[in-house]
């Protein structure tokens, strides 16, 4: 959770689902970048073409998680094909 800065609130707001998608995006982004930590790290905070210029970080604080984890799963897919 240090990696999004989140604090208890922002948690609590995210509730058991929300936890749960942020723990599969930073899964799928542990293997897109073969668990490399930098990497990983960088994959969230790189400002993102998709998102307009915002970071993954920034969604993912911002309480949208959705299209984080939708991005992290189609990257995936195609990373292991």
């Amino acid at each position: 959770m240090d990696m999004f800065a989140l604090d208890s609130e922002q948690i609590r707001e995210l509730g058991l689902i929300g936890v749960e998608e942020l723990g599969e995006a930073v899964y799928h982004a542990w293997s897109i970048n073969a668990g490399e930590l930098e990497r990983v790290v960088q994959w969230f905070r790189a400002p993102r073409v998709e998102f307009v210029g915002k970071h993954c970080s920034e969604l993912i604080r911002a309480g949208r998680i959705g299209p984080v984890l939708t991005m992290a799963r189609e990257q995936a897919l195609l990373c292991h094909r």
